[in-house]
């Protein structure tokens, strides 16, 4: 009897599971609609990876959904042909209790990926499915448990399903481009992806932490790029942060930590944009310029925010607007910086209102963001609005009382000494010092 019991009672979870298995491929969600979208969809393909959900109940497992998260999204970005939102959007949605409809409406995209992923006793668990949000219709699903070491594998599986279903082909040559030389040491890819975690943040403490991280994902795989990549980042953020006394010391060792992953692999995408950003604030525009084309050439969907930097810093202004507005289109929940950059454009091109506004577009997602009040400052004087200028130079000292000037010119790293010297000159006149 007991062992008839045990049967029935496989038969009947079995049933279960096949039965949440055709519902998880055959469901289909509200289609939604254009009309309420509040970006025009894209002509090429769209689609926005939502965060993987912790299907444990364990907080700690965020980290590896987080993580393999931005590995898709990261090998996803390398495709010629599609529309990839960037993570910052992306991981806006965290946690909250959206449908594909609201998602989709809101960023202007037609493709949802979404789904869950649990650890246990070396072996990953993950469910995946894409849905087309305009149909409504589910276009993929798939479910899979694999021992952890096929993480990297299971990423790049689950890329090519996406890829497949969106109607994208890609070649050989594309293939070996895009899909990332990972790690099979699972405790450094879960180290990276935490200190990533930390970085975000931009605080001094939490660089300190995502650098701790990162030198201990190094000593755990010292033929991992992204470890490299990670302490590049903690060294290339240190000057913004006011965390160093020599700016050009931090940016050096940014440049040489970029260089080695690189050296790993050629085509990460991460490492070509950065080193290009630092070429720029290091002042060796020449350099800076060839490796943002480069970065392109390797990853032309990216929404290369560094690559707009090196515009400003060489003084092309029309083509920076350029990129940061196709940034900010691919990453409109971004972080304030991309207004920030999107405020030095139109103020490099003499067009003040729309560099003000910017400024005000920096200061909604981050009220205390003392750089944005800064270059208020400088822009409202130039507009010939001082009293508006002082108000906004109080605001730097409010946030700032230590705020230094000089300090804050040396780590501007302008070509256009007419450009830098104006807004230097505008921000003392407003009232900082």
């Amino acid at each position: 009897m007991a062992s008839a019991a045990i049967l029935v009672l496989a038969i009947v979870t079995l049933g279960l599971i096949s039965y949440n298995i055709y519902l998880f491929r055959h469901l289909s969600s509200a289609p939604v609609s254009i009309e309420k979208m509040k970006f025009p969809l894209p002509d090429e393909p769209s689609i926005v990876v939502l965060p993987f959900g912790n299907l444990s109940g364990d907080p700690e497992q965020d980290v590896a959904g987080d993580g393999f998260t931005d590995q898709i999204i990261t090998i996803l970005t390398g495709v010629p042909r599609l529309f990839v939102i960037a993570r910052h959007s992306a991981f806006s949605f965290k946690g909250k209790a959206v449908t594909v409809r609201q998602v989709a409406e809101e960023l202007g995209v037609r493709y949802v990926l979404e789904g869950g992923l649990r650890r246990s006793d070396g072996t990953i668990h993950i469910n995946a499915r894409l849905i087309d949000a305009v149909t409504g219709r589910h276009l993929w699903a798939e479910r899979y448990d694999r021992p952890l070491t096929d993480l990297f594998a299971l990423q790049e599986e689950i890329t090519l399903n996406i890829l497949n279903a969106v109607g994208i082909e890609v070649g050989d040559r594309d293939r070996g481009r895009i899909l990332s030389k990972g790690t099979r040491n699972v405790d450094a890819y879960l180290k990276v992806m935490h200190g990533y975690q930390y970085w975000y943040r931009q605080g001094k403490e939490t660089n300190l932490q995502a650098h701790k991280l990162a030198e201990e994902a190094i000593a755990l795989d010292p033929r991992y790029p992204d470890v490299y990549v990670l302490l590049g980042a903690t060294y290339h953020m240190e000057p913004f942060l006011g965390a160093v006394k020599s700016p050009q010391q931090s940016w050096e060792s940014a440049i040489r930590l970029y260089q080695r992953a690189l050296a790993m692999d050629a085509s990460h995408p991460v490492a070509n944009n950065a080193l290009a950003f630092v070429y720029g604030c290091r002042k060796q525009y020449k350099k800076a310029s060839a490796q943002a084309r480069r970065a392109i050439e390797i990853s032309p969907g990216r929404k290369h925010s560094y690559l707009g930097f090196v515009f400003i810093f060489t003084g092309r202004y029309e083509e920076a607007l350029h990129v940061f507005k196709r940034t900010i289109r691919l990453d409109p929940k971004g972080p304030p910086f991309y207004f920030l950059a999107l405020g030095h454009a139109y103020r490099g091109l003499k067009q003040y209102d729309e560099a003000i506004a910017a400024y005000r577009k920096a200061l909604d997602h981050h009220p205390d963001y003392p750089s944005p009040y800064a270059f208020l400052a400088a822009t409202y004087y130039l507009a010939g609005r001082e009293d508006e200028a002082r108000a906004a130079a109080a605001e730097v000292l409010r946030i700032h009382p230590k705020f230094s000037l000089d300090k804050f010119a040396k780590v501007l790293p302008y070509k256009d000494k007419d450009y830098l010297n104006s807004a230097i000159e505008a921000m003392r006149s407003a009232g900082l010092k």
